[in-house]
């Protein structure tokens, strides 16, 4: 959680209680997508990501889904950029 906290450009001390909306949202889905599940139900999963976080956490969500994740996440499809090859 620590490198991809990093990753992100976020303080992997910083407590949540201390974040806004937008970052706390975003160390949910990494947390989410750290136990790596079979299927992760999002609604409107970018709704309060910071736009500089925007296409560094749907790249992530995409890494997800193509190896194997099953997403549930209609207005994310059409939003994010195609990850790199």
């Amino acid at each position: 959680c620590e490198a991809v906290a990093k990753l992100l450009g976020m303080d992997p001390g910083q407590s949540t209680a201390l974040m806004s909306k937008g970052p706390s949202q975003v160390l949910g889905i990494v947390k989410a997508l750290l136990v790596d599940p079979d299927v992760l139900c999002l609604v409107r999963p970018l709704s309060m990501v910071p736009k500089d976080m925007i296409d560094p956490v749907a790249i992530l969500l995409r890494l997800w889904q193509a190896g194997g994740g099953a997403p549930a996440i209609a207005d994310l499809v059409q939003q994010t950029p195609e990850v790199p090859k």
